[in-house]
């Protein structure tokens, strides 16, 4: 199955204990009345062994019924109390859950593109869901249970040998042999538990890829193949259950056999030391009460240290995701974006993905003036869209800086850098609400008037009055109402809320057809005026009107020029030219 080391559990431990450390004094609270309510139940067993032995058998009912009273007293001061730790436990278990699950979503914004880019989202949504809910069942059941059964049993057990050592000490086999057999079926059951969340978080992989891929499923009418994988998941599952539920109920059989093994040596024994005057009958009724309750309690601690272990290996991955480094690498002293004029310049850079010895761009530089427009082509694969990842700072280079305005960009704080830049991807993200709230996404402080300007100066005003509800209509999951050039629009229209001093484009109009790559293209124009301009394209139409073109080459800038120029050399670019011309007919 799986091994854990001590020192990394004992970490992990302590840091998930680490989120009840602001709700100590609630903590401390809880264990103080734990420790009350349990001093009550435990003294009516010695009730009952007093009304036993002094009241019944030497008939003094004259303190029967006030003993009764005492007692009845005692159980509703129990439960007054009972009623109290509850709600203080209640309230520390879900601040702390709010907290972790806070947390969590808190580190999730601040993890860069390389996590998000080598680790699917279903995965990210089972961690959240599943991992997230273990770490609860840990505050929820096994810490507040575990506290409460130990000092229960301690104080029973100190009671027990109070009423006769002999019957006592004759309880230890059973528990012995609870302890040598009962943890194995506990283990064997938490682990196929592990291995079932395991197998939840794969399937609900498979289940966000193929609700995600149900147009590409459908269009193939590969509709059964996807439903046989997330058949082969969902039966992987049932098969894990059944064995969870098997070695459960044989954890509780090997509970019940030593509990019962353990009361009938009792009766048998406590009869004999009845029998030789060495305990009395209501001894032996308070001692049998005792048992019951201290047996339950002991070997549920037992099954909970054993279930922990397990559970820790599920917030082992929550650890472990906690501890990766975040995005955001802002120095305390980093330097305000004020006045910035937008002249970038990348110096010597080199950059290789984490983990990869293949280099991506090599000792590359260059400069873009403020309010230059510059374009960068060349073949798949050969770096284009790493230097935009790097000018977002999502990306650290290997070697070398990039500069804004002179100034290294890991110099600035990154959320006011982040705020110059404009970026619009090739797929653009719109959320499933209105066009008015899709726009506002620029800027939430935006007027209604600044609203509709933003939209005419992306052309995107026409179309969204042809709408059902004009602003109002609902887009859709991710717009899928919208066509291609129409989301574009809008991502557009953002940006000109946005007013950014830098636009970065990647691929933005690739996915167009002609009609829409125009109607985008003049957009773009707009938006372009008098702002640095970085645009990354493989349709070489989108940019003949670019100041200046370069040409990326195994991560080297191999040409640069116009549109006229680089054709007049007669290199790199021209080739490509001449290909799509060749391709178009």
């Amino acid at each position: 199955m799986f091994r854990f080391h001590g020192r990394k559990l004992v970490q992990i431990y302590i840091w998930a204990l680490s989120f009840l450390s602001k709700y100590k004094w609630e903590f401390f609270l809880v264990i103080l009345f734990m420790l009350i309510s349990t001093f009550i139940q435990l003294i009516i067993p010695r009730f009952v062994q007093y009304f036993i032995d002094e009241l019944i058998l030497e008939k003094r009912q004259d303190q029967f019924f006030m003993w009764i009273g005492v007692i009845a007293g005692l159980l509703i001061l129990s439960i007054f109390i009972k009623t109290i730790q509850n709600i203080l436990r209640i309230r520390f278990q879900e601040n702390a859950s709010r907290d972790l699950q806070f947390t969590i979503f808190q580190h999730t914004r601040k993890l860069g593109f390389p996590y998000f880019e080598s680790h699917p989202v279903g995965e990210t949504l089972s961690l959240l869901n599943s991992e997230v809910s273990a770490m609860q069942k840990l505050y929820k059941e096994h810490l507040p249970t575990m506290l409460e059964w130990t000092i229960y049993a301690l104080i029973a057990g100190i009671m027990m040998f109070q009423i006769n050592f002999k019957l006592a000490l004759s309880t230890l086999p059973c528990l012995l042999l609870y302890y040598i057999i009962g943890p194995s079926f506990v283990k064997k059951s938490a682990l196929y538990g592990k291995r079932l969340s395991d197998q939840r978080i794969q399937f609900n992989q498979k289940v966000n890829e193929t609700m995600s891929s149900l147009p590409e499923l459908k269009i193939n009418s590969a509709e059964n193949w996807g439903l046989s994988r997330l058949t082969e998941y969902q039966s992987n599952m049932g098969k894990s259950f059944i064995k969870v539920v098997f070695y459960a109920y044989a954890k509780f059989a090997v509970r019940n056999f030593s509990f019962y093994i353990g009361f009938v040596i009792l009766l048998l024994y406590g009869y004999w030391l009845i029998q030789r005057d060495e305990l009395t009958i209501g001894g032996i009724s308070a001692f049998l009460i005792y048992y019951i309750d201290t047996m339950k309690r002991i070997t549920g601690v037992i099954a909970s240290i054993s279930e922990q272990k397990v559970l820790m290996h599920q917030v082992e991955k929550l650890y472990d995701f906690c501890q990766m480094e975040p995005d955001d690498d802002s120095r305390p002293n980093a330097i305000k974006c004020q006045n910035i004029r937008g002249n970038l310049e990348f110096q010597n850079v080199t950059f290789r993905y984490p983990h990869h010895s293949s280099v991506l761009l090599n000792n590359l530089s260059f400069t873009v003036e403020s309010g230059e427009k510059v374009a960068i082509v060349g073949a798949s694969g050969s770096g284009k869209s790493t230097i935009l990842k790097i000018l977002g700072r999502f990306y650290t280079p290997s070697d070398g800086v990039v500069l804004l305005d002179g100034v290294p960009l890991q110099h600035y704080e990154i959320h006011e850098l982040r705020d110059l830049m404009g970026f619009v991807f090739q797929e653009t993200y719109l959320f499933g609400r209105t066009v008015r709230e899709n726009i506002l996404f620029g800027n939430p402080d935006a007027s209604e008037e600044e609203v509709i300007q933003a939209a005419k100066s992306a052309n995107a005003h026409d179309f969204i009055m042809a709408l059902p509800n004009g602003y109002d209509t609902f887009v859709g999951e991710r717009g899928v109402k919208l066509s291609g050039g129409q989301r574009q629009r809008i991502s557009i229209a953002r940006m000109f809320l946005r007013n950014p001093k830098i636009i970065i484009l990647d691929e933005a109009t690739s996915a167009l057809d002609n009609l829409s790559e125009l109607e985008v293209m003049n957009a773009l124009e707009k938006l372009c005026r008098g702002r640095t301009t970085i645009m990354v394209t493989h349709r070489l139409s989108s940019i003949v009107h670019m100041d200046r073109i370069l040409v990326l080459h195994h991560g080297r800038i191999a040409e640069w020029g116009s549109h006229t120029e680089l054709l007049n050399k007669k290199g790199i670019y021209y080739r490509m030219h001449q290909t799509l011309e060749v391709q178009n007919g």
